[in-house]
């Protein structure tokens, strides 16, 4: 599991590059969006930040990294891009964790069911 919480984090994380890239885009938008739009500077330990979950990341992890196991957490919509589920848990009506759940075969049967069943309409890569 890896935690972002700024560019030079997206680019020395030792990511593939598409996960590395979706996971820039990502920190990329919070950025905009608390200094544009939210008339402040994102402040990743108050405002939430980005947390890759990987293939062998267990239950027991996750649940301490973000409250819950993921088949249970109240994900707000989700969306697929470059092979990876991403998703976010709200902390309040202002913070959250953005989430990038790496696809892989060995996935939990349960948590891609969540997954798949959270996907928002057209938001599927294939």
């Amino acid at each position: 599991m890896k935690v972002i919480k700024s560019l030079e984090d997206a680019e020395t994380s030792g990511l593939a590059a598409p996960v590395r890239d979706l996971t820039r885009r990502l920190v990329e938008d919070l950025i905009h969006i608390y200094s544009n739009e939210g008339g402040g500077q994102w402040d990743p330990e108050l405002d939430g930040h980005v947390l890759i979950i990987e293939p062998g990341d267990g239950d027991d992890a996750v649940e301490e990294a973000i409250g819950y196991r993921l088949a249970d957490a109240p994900l707000e919509g989700v969306t697929r891009e470059d092979g990876c589920y991403v998703s976010c848990v709200l902390w309040n009506n202002e913070a959250g964790l953005s989430l990038v759940i790496v696809d892989h075969e060995g996935m939990d049967p349960a948590t891609r069911q969540v997954l798949e069943d959270g996907l928002l309409d057209g938001c599927a890569d294939g």
